[in-house]
């Protein structure tokens, strides 16, 4: 998960943001630095799919409005 998330922290610099999420973890990033963004970033994915799979429900992005 962490190695998953370090990649998508590194990459997160390349592209514009497209979630709140995104914003979240860029501001993170700048803030606490790269590692400690990605392993925030695979905890809460972590609790995020297990929140998913007790409540059977799909995930639903919180996408920015253009």
């Amino acid at each position: 998960m962490y190695k998953g998330a370090l990649a998508v922290v590194s990459q997160l610099e390349k592209r514009e943001v497209r979630s709140q999420k995104d914003i979240w973890l860029k501001e993170l990033s700048v803030r606490r630095g790269k590692k400690v963004a990605a392993i925030a970033l695979a905890n809460k994915t972590i609790r995020t799919a297990f929140a998913m799979q007790k409540h059977n429900k799909d995930y639903q992005p919180q996408l920015l409005v253009a």
